[in-house]
């Protein structure tokens, strides 16, 4: 959701009320609120190979970053399409794959939660980090 100009958007929002609130409990600082928007394809659109493997776009022509900027899903340089599940699935049917709980699963399995730009899922994920950090490796 985009913020109007001068306001923030209703996600971010909502999570500033509800860090508001728990600040105010016993918890204070140690609790946090993530609001993630319900699009369960927006993590699938990274600069990743495998995207493109997955969606049946390996050896297409256009590249489907191309392909999806042509048919007016994706807007300038950015990597994520204003409607990530509508793009997915305009892309498998171009390319003739089916869609399937497995392509959920082999990106899941091949696209690194490094590359997601997501900023709520970035943010999640440096909370994460920041509670349970790795081990030192000395």
């Amino acid at each position: 959701m985009k913020a109007a100009a001068g306001r923030i958007s209703r996600p971010r929002a909502v999570q500033e009320s509800l860090d508001r609130e728990l600040a105010a409990t016993t918890w204070g600082d140690r609790a946090r609120s993530i609001v993630l928007a319900p699009e369960l394809e927006a993590w699938v659109w990274s600069d990743s190979p495998h995207v493109d493997d997955v969606a049946g776009w390996r050896t297409r022509r256009p590249p489907l970053r191309h392909w999806l900027a042509e048919q007016g899903w994706l807007d300038g340089p950015v990597l994520k399409p204003n409607r990530p599940k509508e793009a997915f699935h305009a892309a498998l049917h171009e390319a003739r794959v089916a869609r399937s709980a497995s392509l959920y699963r082999h990106l899941a399995e091949r696209v690194s939660v490094r590359r997601c730009t997501d900023r709520a899922f970035q943010e999640l994920r440096s909370t994460l980090r920041h509670w349970f950090p790795p081990p030192d490796s000395g």
